[in-house]
């Protein structure tokens, strides 16, 4: 978010940080809309004595 902040495009950072266009686009949108918790990772894999 400090790349975006310090004007740099999204281009530019997609170079620079070596993510996908919709990665860093989508992130922003997160970023903008809820700051730092709406852009935490999900929780991965089956919660215990699931499957």
């Amino acid at each position: 978010m400090h790349l975006h902040k310090s004007d740099l495009g999204i281009m530019q950072i997609v170079e620079l940080s070596g993510l996908s266009y919709p990665t860093v686009r989508n992130t922003i949108k997160l970023f903008e809309a809820g700051g730092w918790p709406a852009i935490k990772p999900a929780a991965r894999g089956h919660q215990h004595g699931e499957g």
